[in-house]
């Protein structure tokens, strides 16, 4: 047998038990009851009640309150964008990612460069805008 043919018959050997295993573990209520006692649903947990007694260090309460900030500052955006009409479909999608960083230097040097390049697009808007003026200034005084 060529390792190849080793490799493929292993892999057949593994999905055979795992498929027994899954039909054992259908057909015996007492397996499922035992596994399944301590599952619960998201959407059930969501739902469940936050309890009073445990208490999040303070950098872990300050990383969810920036994520929720974060989360309400989105949609805001993206009720703004709906009211909007673009010509371009991607225009209007809203950013997906949102993040939070423990480490406040992290933090800090992200809000950082996200100024930065938000600095460097008014830059380059003013720029543009200042040569479209020269154009017309000069498209002006050249026909007169």
């Amino acid at each position: 047998m060529t390792p190849e043919e080793e490799i493929a018959a292993g892999t057949r050997l593994e999905m055979e038990a795992g498929r027994n295993r899954a039909r054992q573990f259908a057909s015996n209520p007492a397996l499922q009851e035992q596994y399944m006692a301590d599952f619960v649903p998201a959407r059930e947990a969501a739902h469940l009640p936050i309890d009073p007694d445990v208490k999040l260090p303070a950098d872990v309460r300050a990383t969810i309150a920036r994520g929720n900030a974060k989360f309400q500052e989105s949609q805001r955006q993206y009720k703004k964008q709906q009211r909007t009409t673009h010509t371009d479909p991607k225009a209007t999608a809203p950013s997906s990612i949102i993040s939070s960083v423990v480490d406040q230097k992290i933090q800090d040097r992200r809000d950082a460069a996200i100024s930065a390049l938000k600095d460097n697009q008014r830059k380059r808007a003013d720029s543009r805008q200042w040569w479209f003026a020269c154009e017309s200034c000069a498209s002006s005084s050249i026909g007169s």
